[in-house]
């Protein structure tokens, strides 16, 4: 079942929350299962505690990365909730088996670097959301790139089609994690809670393939 899929990813997460520790490239490549079905979280490279993560920074993959993070070079730092928005673009691939719009933003240098934003990248000067007092753009890909506008949250990024789920209680709770607004993402603790009821409520009977 999709939330019995997931259900393991959050406890890890819940946990790594627990302990203050920001996994910062949550996505499919980076979770296994052992032979019973445990889920297990990869690849630790990008982890930071949250009390050393440094600001204006940014890391991951970005079809997984938070809106808030891509959209402005105001520089926004990770937070509890960076991890969360990940956990709903995974979540939607999990349960829609489509893969994940291009984010918005995707026209910035740094990510146009990326060539097409697929795999793990991580900037150790900051540069890409750092901006040169100079010039008043991004630097150092492309210094002629004018700045952007504040980050203006959205409650939800409509380029994520959830008409697909048939579970309700599935589709609010993807909604809610892909809020674009960091502070009201639900953390892990009630995202478990909601993915238990809704296994006891045995809503969710769509199968992985």
């Amino acid at each position: 079942m999709q939330s019995a899929a997931l259900l393991g990813i959050v406890s890890a997460m819940k946990y790594l929350h627990g302990k203050g520790v920001l996994f910062r490239d949550l996505k499919p490549a980076n979770i296994g299962f052992t032979r019973k079905g445990t889920a297990q979280l990869f690849d630790f490279g990008l982890a930071r505690h949250i009390e050393n993560c440094p600001e204006n920074e940014l890391a991951g993959t970005p079809r997984y990365l938070a809106s808030e993070l891509l959209e402005s070079c105001a520089g926004y730092t990770y937070s509890l909730g960076s991890d969360i928005y990940s956990f709903g673009v995974l979540s939607f691939e999990v349960c829609t088996l489509a893969r994940p719009p291009v984010p918005r933003g995707s026209e910035q240098p740094a990510l146009n670097f990326l060539d097409g934003g697929s795999d793990s990248w991580w900037d150790p000067k900051s540069s890409s959301v750092n901006t040169n007092e100079s010039t008043g753009s991004c630097d150092p890909v492309a210094a002629k790139h004018p700045m952007k506008p504040p980050h203006n949250p959205r409650r939800f990024d409509r380029r994520f089609n959830l008409n697909s789920i048939p579970c309700r209680a599935t589709k609010s709770l993807i909604k809610a994690c892909l809020d674009g607004r960091s502070k009201e993402r639900p953390p892990f603790s009630v995202i478990e809670r909601t993915l238990s009821n809704i296994l006891l409520s045995k809503e969710d009977t769509i199968l992985l393939l």
